[in-house]
């Protein structure tokens, strides 16, 4: 007896595994093209309601809209990361790999599950949850043992996806959003 898998796990494979490829490669020296931006601002985030914590990925497309300064990708990233008021969570990445994300969630029926609306700041019922913004519109999903089991399973995938690629990306913080000590000089 052989075991084959669905049509859409393997094409969700093959999708992540060009999606970490990509990744892996992002910082190659040798790369002559600079990253495309679609046009299409989108920004994913997790809200962990237990710790407090929320994660953010935004797209280059999504500094555009907010009319961060700089002529290309690099730029107006620098100037993004410069900027002292920005979410410190926060992080930005290619247009490429967000739909890729988005295109992981629609496999694993994401927006069949979501809710309208941006995800609440707390939710008693809830451990986390998933909001993804796309064009001004928003969507959510919270994480519940509540849900059935399929959707339980669904949204551990698509927090998975997420986890995974904003954990490849690299943050950068402005000099002075580091803490620094200064060291104290004894008198004599």
């Amino acid at each position: 007896m052989t075991c084959t898998p669905k049509p859409t796990a393997a094409r969700t494979l093959i999708a992540l595994g060009a999606l970490f490829l990509s990744l892996s490669c992002a910082g190659n020296p040798e790369r002559a093209s600079l990253p495309e931006v679609s046009g299409h601002p989108t920004t994913i985030t997790l809200r962990d309601y237990r710790s407090g914590i929320v994660l953010v990925l935004i797209n280059d497309s999504t500094l555009i809209e907010r009319n961060v300064p700089g002529e290309n990708v690099p730029l107006r990233r620098a100037a993004y990361y410069s900027q002292l008021d920005r979410q410190a969570n926060a992080k930005v990445t290619e247009d490429r790999y967000v739909k890729g994300i988005l295109e992981a969630f629609d496999d694993w029926s994401y927006s069949e599950l979501a809710n309208a609306g941006p995800a609440p700041e707390r939710a008693a019922e809830a451990s986390t949850s998933l909001e993804v913004t796309r064009n001004g519109r928003s969507q959510h999903m919270l994480f519940s043992i509540r849900l059935p089991r399929s959707s339980q399973e669904a949204y551990q995938k698509c927090r998975k996806v997420f986890s995974e690629v904003y954990n490849r990306v690299d943050q950068y913080r402005s000099a002075s959003s580091i803490p620094t000590m200064t060291p104290k000089v004894r008198g004599r």
